[in-house]
């Protein structure tokens, strides 16, 4: 049984989490020669840790300022935001877009007024691709991103997040656009086409109210003011604290962002591609592999690693259970870019490629990427 100190360390822990955390999907934690370290270098906070010896990963509370940067930031989806839920994106942009084409995402530290088609997020780092080709497939034609002045933000990635977001929409847009391709835009200013007009209000039925305090004053309140709530949940605690039971992490699941599904959905949902290939040098989670044939032996290395099933195999075994066929395939709308299967390959024979086929990309088809080795054989 707890002691009673540790039980009011839970219940307040548990009442300031912002993220829910995914430890198992962890790259760094999955293989030790892993080097990602994307949420904690993007942290303008310096809010997350890494523990190999733990296999947690951990956000401070009282250092968060739910920018939701890490929640991009993160190939394998390791945090999802409580605070902040992706669909008002899509529900109040919808509802603007249907007055007009044009809409504008705004930072909420900026100060200039709001105009008729602005949507309101915490922190334009928090954008991911998918977000953009989700709105573009509601039909905008023109969106605008209007940041804070960053270099004195304490959030402070945004207006880089968003110029490197924007430009790898646009690369991953060419292929489909000859000419008159969604303009995709950012800066401190409001658009031309922003008006004084009164801002709609009730887009949607959830997520409209503005919180007057922010969580960490309503835990400082707390403290301060409910000592005797605390009390209370820790006679209830205490009761039910030995039939309490925690699911154990499992590193070798599997799991495909969200963000991966709405941004091949949201492709989809685009007329047929003009062009073939795309460039995948400078692109975020998106490429394509490539293997060395003679020094890949089909071992279940690199899928079994793979953190989101985009590496499979396949293996047919004789009456004495020994391998003498083995498959292995690779899935690319499913690879988040994660560079696992580079440091599990003891052979060095996987790397990624400069090139993608759209049409492969968004067909979600697997390929063979090598088979019947020599050395199974």
């Amino acid at each position: 049984m707890l002691n009673q100190q540790k039980v009011v360390e839970r219940i307040l822990s548990n009442v300031e989490k912002n993220y829910i955390v995914f430890d198992d999907r962890c790259v760094f934690l999955k293989h030790k020669k892993s080097d990602c370290n994307l949420c904690v270098n993007y942290c303008p906070a310096e809010a997350i840790r890494l523990n190999r010896i733990t296999k947690k990963v951990s956000i401070d509370p009282d250092k968060c300022i739910e920018c939701g940067i890490c929640t991009n930031i993160c190939p394998t989806e390791v945090f999802k935001s409580t605070h902040f839920r992706e669909r008002e994106i899509f529900t109040k942009g919808k509802t603007l877009l249907e007055l007009n084409r044009n809409l504008e995402v705004k930072c909420a530290q900026n100060d200039e007024a709001d105009s008729d088609r602005t949507l309101e997020v915490n922190c334009l780092g928090f954008i991911h691709q998918s977000h953009i080709l989700g709105l573009i497939a509601l039909g905008a034609d023109v969106i605008h991103f209007r940041h804070a002045e960053c270099q004195k933000c304490e959030k402070k990635f945004g207006k880089e997040l968003i110029s490197k977001t924007i430009k790898e929409v646009n690369a991953l847009l060419r292929p489909y656009y000859e000419k008159n391709a969604p303009q995709l835009t950012s800066g401190t200013e409001p658009t031309a086409f922003s008006s004084n007009s009164e801002k709609i209000e009730n887009l949607t039925a959830e997520g409209n109210d503005i919180d007057k305090v922010t969580r960490r004053e309503f835990i400082a309140s707390l403290i301060k003011k409910g000592r005797y709530s605390v009390a209370y949940s820790l006679n209830l605690v205490l009761r039910k604290e030995r039939h309490v039971t925690r699911k154990r992490s499992n590193f070798t699941d599997k799991h495909l962002p969200a963000t991966r599904k709405l941004l091949l959905a949201a492709l989809n949902n685009l007329d047929s591609p003009v062009d073939t290939f795309i460039d995948t040098k400078e692109l975020t989670g998106i490429t394509d592999l490539e293997i060395i044939s003679d020094q890949c032996s089909v071992c279940p290395s690199c899928s079994n690693f793979c953190p989101t099933g985009a590496l499979t195999r396949t293996e047919v075994k004789n009456k004495r259970g020994k391998t003498i066929d083995a498959t292995l395939f690779f899935n690319s709308s499913q690879c988040t870019k994660c560079g696992l299967c580079l440091v599990a390959c003891f052979t060095n024979a996987m790397h990624y490629s400069d090139q993608l086929s759209i049409n492969s990309f968004i067909s979600e088809q697997p390929r063979i990427l090598q088979e019947k080795p020599q050395e199974i054989l």
